[in-house]
């Protein structure tokens, strides 16, 4: 039973795992598209505009554009719809996995109001803003990553080729072995009768991220175990309220009224945990709550600072310019539990890696000291 019960389970794994590899991405709800590629798209577009062509021959111009090659079909999907007679933001709409809802709404906007290049160089302002930080991000992560990496490979290769050939040697030898590197040798032989282990971790990260993106309850119930462990939860929910507040920003600056900005920037929250308390925010300020007052009862996701600067903002009548301060605010928090976090990893994971490292080196040449004893006597 527990067989069946096994291939049964590994057949929905893998079954789910090619689907995901093998799913059609030329789809209007499959279709995708980075942050950079999209800033170079609107940034080609909103010069083409500038310079006076129409838009539907400005789609035509860029679907035809050697450097947005890879998004050929994409661009003739929009410029056809704009053909037959769309609006802009009613064609971007159609790939909502491509042109996120802010930037839609935005565009809409801008649309009707006649603003159309002014709105979309605010919103190339943007994207560039938040790739500066998530570049920043990653070159901070890089190097941590690179040292674990590298250590692990160096780990188990000695582990897997070299540890063998000395228990070879101390075999044939008949040396007694100290009891560090009988546990050396043991993890060796585990590792070559079982080469699989090393693939656990992998195979168990790919399990979760299929789970969670095969439904909505599972990846809320990862979001929410996500933000509350110690060090990454602060991370998630940082990141998270970064990016409402960078929505919120944008959509009040293009003309939106703060309740309807604090609506369309709930669905760019990529936490679901934090999306849906932040949903929840949205619509107390629906029945009449005060923005600061709904804000206070999210305490331990929105910082004090932020809540202080809002309810600045809201006497003032400028929640435009609060949210700004509040996205400079919540960069630099960011910015600052990285590099605090990194000056605590690095050392701690460099140590760690050379003692493994170190063990390992020494488990294997303290026997020899015992074979030279037996080759003097």
């Amino acid at each position: 039973m527990s067989t069946i019960r096994s291939k049964s389970v590994s057949e929905s794994f893998g079954s789910k795992l090619l689907r995901e590899l093998t799913a059609d991405r030329s789809k209007p709800d499959k279709v995708r598209m980075s942050s950079r590629d999209l800033a170079s798209m609107l940034n080609m577009l909103c010069t083409l505009i500038d310079n006076g062509m129409p838009l539907q021959k400005v789609l035509g111009a860029l679907s035809s554009d050697p450097s947005l090659k890879k998004h050929r079909k994409l661009l003739k999907r929009l410029h056809g719809r704009l053909v037959e007679g769309s609006s802009l933001h009613g064609a971007l709409s159609l790939f909502p996995n491509a042109f996120p809802a802010n930037v839609v709404q935005q565009i809409k906007l801008g649309e009707s109001s006649g603003n159309l290049s002014s709105t979309l160089r605010r919103i190339i302002e943007q994207l560039e803003s938040w790739l500066a930080l998530r570049n920043s991000l990653l070159q901070k992560l890089s190097y941590p990553a690179m040292v674990t990496l590298a250590g692990s490979g160096l780990m188990l290769f000695m582990l897997t080729t070299v540890v063998p050939q000395f228990e070879k040697i101390y075999a044939e030898s008949q040396v007694s072995l100290p009891w560090v590197t009988s546990v050396v040798t043991g993890l060796s032989r585990t590792l070559g009768r079982h080469f699989y282990l090393p693939l656990l971790p992998i195979l168990a990260a790919v399990g979760v991220w299929l789970s969670v993106r095969s439904s909505v309850k599972a990846r809320l119930t990862f979001h929410r175990i996500l933000t509350s462990l110690p060090l990454i939860g602060a991370f998630s929910r940082d990141i998270a309220i970064l990016q409402f507040l960078r929505s919120v920003h944008a959509l009040c600056a293009a003309g939106f009224v703060p309740i309807d900005a604090i609506s369309q920037a709930c669905s760019t929250v990529g936490n679901r945990y934090v999306r849906q308390q932040l949903e929840q925010l949205s619509a107390a300020l629906v029945h009449g709550t005060k923005l600061s007052v709904a804000m206070n009862q999210l305490e331990h996701l929105i910082p004090s600072s932020v809540r202080q600067l809002i309810m600045v903002g809201e006497h003032s009548g400028n929640i435009t310019k609060a949210c700004d301060g509040c996205c400079q605010f919540m960069q630099n928090q960011l910015m600052r539990r990285t590099s605090g976090a990194l000056g605590m990893i690095e050392p701690i994971l460099t140590v760690s890696l050379a003692t493994c490292i170190g063990w390992i080196v020494l488990a294997m040449y303290m026997p020899m000291f015992k074979m030279f004893d037996v080759l003097d006597y």
